[in-house]
């Protein structure tokens, strides 16, 4: 007598589960559309619970160094960085590294070779002290959230991207209330500047003008509020040109959530802030012009364009000294940046691209020390003693990979950044049809110029914004946000008890 293997009977068993559920992908897509098949393991939600912690960490992290315990403010500088490698723990103990994922293992490759690259430095000035930590912190900004971006994509579901939404939104309430009152507050107040009574741990911002300080919010830098605004904004857009039957944030949120945005953004006086609205807006239109968008095509158009209309009109009335303020500032920067290269902010965003290449004899072959150039290395009085050479400062990132990596490595890194991008494009291009979804699409339009050319390697909120909000396009193009219709819901689960409950038929030759 011979009786059929175990793996024969259970393929036997699970073949109508599996080609039924096939067609619907992943078990965090199932469970992610209202499905009820399957649940996100232990080790999922505790990955994707520590990421947003990461995220909140990152919004409130200026808190903590202002006005709460100011006087720790250069550690807790690094207080996300536990967190990312306990994500990383949880993620190899509950066996959820992709096992075909070609970018993760270039990214913690890469993170290898640029450990043995900061030894390689370190021996060239004889393990200074203050090289090595700086050396660390190089290494820090260049390698060590890139894998995290990429276990985001592979973790997060539709539900988790839209817990992250709510937060932003949540959070946008208190930080426009902040940077209202900073607004109106002396520069010099402890709201804006902090508590500390040490003038080398306090955060002065940028001014807009001789009385008007431009608003940090809750952050240490206007850079990590440009991130915020500019990021939300996105996320803003998405939500209204999604349909109200797939979003998963209340109407009142979304309405005083976008406000607290808007506020956000023309209080804050930053022009970077603006252009990455206009980039959104414009992802957005040409989004409502694609063909396979006709279902949302008005929604596409039609909402953000009446939303931002109605924020510039109400803009100079609401907030008149905000206004004149950012105009006179605006004024000013053109006036200055036109003197240096035409075009002004713009002229000055695509300089970067080719200014680069004046560094490539400037510096040695194997660059002067990974965050020499970086905003710790330029603060640092003795770093160009810690490096034995006159420190040469890079005002854009492309620029800051030729300094501290030398002309080789630096335009490896370069050359990653750009693949990285056009993989991303191609990645949210691919996507563009499921579920007629606009996420990822808006997503992708707020974090490409980060990664292809912002500073992810020389401040730290962009650093974090950047490579999370990679992690969240990727999770967008591969989490459908379409739901599923409560009556189809119910058919799949009766089809897969009927499946599941299928007798096992063993068949018996004679002897």
């Amino acid at each position: 007598m011979r009786i059929l293997p175990w793996s024969k009977m259970r393929y036997a068993t699970e073949a109508p589960l599996l080609k039924m559920t096939s067609s619907l992908g992943s078990p965090r897509v199932m469970a992610s559309s209202g499905i009820g098949l399957t649940r996100p393991s232990k080790a999922q939600r505790r990955f994707v619970a520590i990421v947003v912690l990461i995220y909140l960490l990152a919004i409130v992290e200026g808190v903590l160094r202002k006005w709460l315990l100011p006087s720790y403010s250069q550690y807790l500088f690094f207080i996300r960085d536990p967190f990312v490698l306990l994500a990383y723990f949880v993620a190899w103990q509950g066996h959820l590294i992709p096992r075909r994922g070609v970018w993760f293992r270039a990214l913690v490759a890469l993170a290898v070779f640029g450990a043995l690259i900061a030894m390689v430095q370190a021996l060239a000035t004889g393990f200074a002290t203050q090289q090595l930590i700086l050396l660390a912190y190089g290494w820090r900004n260049y390698f060590l959230y890139g894998p995290l971006a990429i276990l985001i994509g592979t973790q997060f579901g539709r539900e988790d991207l839209q817990r992250v939404f709510r937060w932003s939104l949540l959070l946008a309430i208190p930080i426009a209330v902040l940077m209202v009152m900073q607004f109106r507050a002396d520069p010099r107040a402890p709201i804006n500047v902090g508590i500390s009574e040490d003038k080398n741990l306090q955060f002065r911002g940028l001014g807009l003008d001789s009385e008007h300080t431009r608003p940090m919010g809750p952050f240490t830098s206007t850079t990590g509020e440009t991130e915020f605004s500019a990021s939300s904004f996105a996320i803003l857009l998405a939500l209204i040109v999604l349909p109200p039957r797939r979003r998963s944030v209340p109407p009142v949120l979304l309405l005083f959530g976008g406000c607290a945005i808007l506020t956000t953004v023309a209080v804050g006086g930053s022009r970077g802030a603006l252009v990455h609205c206009g980039i959104s807006l414009a992802f957005s239109m040409l989004l409502g012009l694609a063909p396979w968008a006709r279902p949302s095509r008005w929604r596409a158009t039609f909402l953000p364009a009446l939303v931002v209309a109605s924020a510039a009109l109400s803009y100079p009335i609401i907030f008149p000294e905000g206004f004149q303020a950012f105009v006179h500032r605006w004024e000013v920067a053109d006036q200055f940046e036109s003197e240096r290269v035409s075009g002004g902010i713009f002229g000055r965003a695509l300089l970067g691209f080719v200014d680069f290449a004046g560094l490539l004899d400037a510096v040695p072959l194997l660059g002067r020390g990974l965050g020499s150039s970086g905003n710790a290395g330029i603060a640092d009085a003795n770093a160009s003693q810690a490096f034995g050479s006159e420190l040469v400062v890079a005002e854009n990132d492309w620029g800051r990979q030729i300094v501290e990596l030398g002309p080789i490595l630096g335009v490896g890194y370069i050359t990653l950044r750009v693949a990285l991008t056009l993989w991303l494009a191609r990645t949210v291009w691919r996507g563009r049809r499921r579920a007629d979804n606009p996420i990822a699409m808006l997503l992708f339009s707020f974090v490409a110029p980060e990664i292809l050319i912002g500073q992810i390697t020389g401040h730290g909120s962009v650093h974090v914004f950047g490579w999370l909000f990679l992690g969240f396009t990727l999770a967008a193009c591969r989490a459908s946000p379409a739901p599923v219709s409560k009556g189809r819901a119910e058919r799949l689960r009766a089809g897969v008890q009927r499946a599941s409950a299928a007798p096992i038929s063993i068949t018996v030759p004679p002897p």
